[in-house]
């Protein structure tokens, strides 16, 4: 007869598991909750605790609808790395994932198709526990920057 499966042999079978994003364990993360084994039904369950929603967009203000060229139906709820390449959104699920700041330029692709230079900035806000997104469309800016250096040339 086989020896009965416990929690911990289950939390020790997922260290084998690791975040795609963050290449570390799922367990040394602290990612896996509630383990629990029905010996005789033969069921093992746990629950995986995300630690961010992948930037999901809880509210939104005017400026982020005009950039992405939606209404709030259309982005609240959404994750804003569709928005992004994957050499920009992985960065900044890393910053969510782990509360840290985050600043980068780059070019996010509208539910349209349309490509914009935004600023894009990732900051925690202590008072309500959540991750702050902004988009700052500088597209116009960095078109104006061109032209002058055009000029110049």
């Amino acid at each position: 007869m086989s020896k009965p499966v416990t929690p911990e042999m289950v939390i020790e079978a997922l260290r084998a598991v690791e975040d795609p994003e963050l290449k570390k364990s799922l367990v040394e993360l602290d990612m896996i909750r509630d383990v629990a084994v029905e010996q005789d039904k033969g069921i093992v369950a746990f629950t995986i605790v995300l630690t961010t929603p992948d930037g999901v967009i809880v509210e939104c203000n005017d400026e982020a609808t005009r950039v992405l060229e939606t209404d709030r139906a259309g982005l609240e709820g959404a994750s804003v790395t569709r928005f992004l390449a994957p050499d920009d959104a992985d960065p900044m699920r890393f910053a969510l994932r782990h509360r840290t700041p985050f600043a980068r330029v780059c070019t996010i692709t509208t539910p349209q198709g349309v490509g914009r230079n935004v600023e894009l900035r990732v900051r925690p806000t202590p008072e309500s526990g959540t991750m702050q997104i902004i988009l700052h469309d500088i597209t116009r800016q960095l078109e104006a920057e061109a032209e002058r250096a055009d000029l110049d040339a």
